[in-house]
């Protein structure tokens, strides 16, 4: 029974000792949380760093498209736009068209899809 007194007495010391250290490292911790915190508040107070953030957020937005391939994209696109026939009751204007990086395409209805599809001059 003693013994058990003993061991429980020594556990006791044991994790209060165990405790004391984990208290200790713990706020060891914090100073420096406290202090890296401090440091980053001071870059986004600064002007530049926000604009990093920004053009950062930009450039995951953005899809990564070559040059030359946007400039043939938007000649093929023209040149399909060229071939539409105009006729007399179906008027297409620019602003009906929503163009994107891939494709173009209209916006709202077209009443004759002849006019739009068809491309053949002769007919």
């Amino acid at each position: 029974m003693l013994g058990l007194l003993v061991l429980s007495i020594l556990g006791f010391l044991f994790f209060k000792v165990y405790g004391f250290f984990i208290n200790q490292k713990i706020k060891d911790q914090n100073v420096v949380l406290a202090g890296q915190t401090k440091i980053e508040e001071s870059y986004r107070a600064l002007t530049g760093y926000n604009k990093l953030q920004a053009v950062k957020h930009l450039e995951t937005q953005q899809s990564d498209i070559p040059r030359s391939d946007r400039i043939n994209k938007i000649i093929k696109m023209l040149e399909d736009l060229k071939g539409v026939q105009a006729s007399s009751t179906d008027v297409i204007i620019l602003s009906d068209f929503k163009v994107s990086l891939d494709t173009i395409s209209l916006k709202g209805q077209v009443a004759n899809l002849m006019s739009l599809y068809y491309s053949n001059p002769d007919k």
